[in-house]
């Protein structure tokens, strides 16, 4: 059976306090002392002597039993304080578990409120088609929180969320605003030469592009087509 970080210092607990109270239970309830061992009345000793000895073992009775009423006495008082304490221990021993709890649910409700606020600013009308010459506005360099858009496969998307690569000055900068069907086929980070344009893309460039369609799609918002694109060019 497992048993939790928090469960283990509460069966400590319990058994430090069970080893502390055992004294009280087990002082209340031992047998009354006869005579001490070593002090034995002489069987030669007068009458009157062994009178005396029966004498002090009542005085030692009367005294144990004195003492054992006062002890059960004050077991409940001294295991009422006790599970006071314990209860107070346990509380203080949990404060900072429940610091660090509130803590966290404050940054994931300041994290999830920062989101709220960037998805608001970036956020842009879908519309069934783009043409290229609209996605140009969007590449954030006019407006940084702003909605960033381009093209790939005959989709645009709003990429936003990854603003930081797409910003100016960013390393996938030259995506946004535009068509980046070819350049994210092939994998390029700057323009095609004239000749490298005229060629399409083979099979392993196709491959690499329905990569980049699968990461866009689970991270990215749809907000439309790209307009005249044809997909024959990226068809498997």
């Amino acid at each position: 059976m497992v048993i939790r970080n928090s469960g283990k210092r509460i069966l400590k607990s319990i058994f430090i306090l069970a080893v502390v109270s055992r004294p009280f239970f087990s002082s209340g309830f031992l047998p009354p002392n006869t005579c001490n061992r070593y002090h034995l009345c002489p069987l030669s000793s007068p009458l009157s002597k062994h009178s005396n000895c029966e004498q002090r073992h009542g005085q030692q009775i009367h005294h144990h039993a004195a003492v054992t009423a006062t002890t059960l006495h004050l077991v409940p008082e001294i295991l009422a304080s006790l599970a006071v304490g314990f209860a107070g221990w346990l509380y203080i021993d949990g404060a900072d578990a429940r610091d660090r709890n509130r803590m966290r649910e404050e940054e994931e409700i300041r994290i999830e409120e920062i989101q709220a606020e960037r998805a608001r600013l970036a956020y842009i009308e879908p519309k069934e088609y783009w043409s290229e010459a609209e996605l140009a506005p969007y590449d954030g360099s006019r407006d940084e929180e702003g909605p960033i858009l381009l093209a790939a496969d005959g989709l645009v998307f709003n990429v936003y969320k990854g603003r930081n690569f797409y910003l100016p000055g960013s390393e996938y900068h030259i995506f946004a605003g535009r068509d980046a069907t070819r350049l994210l086929a092939r994998n390029k980070l700057e323009e095609e030469t004239e000749e490298e344009a005229k060629k399409p893309l083979n099979i392993a460039e196709r491959a690499y592009l329905a990569t980049w369609m699968y990461t866009f799609k689970g991270k990215y918002d749809i907000v439309g087509k790209l307009d005249e694109f044809d997909l024959q060019t990226t068809a498997m």
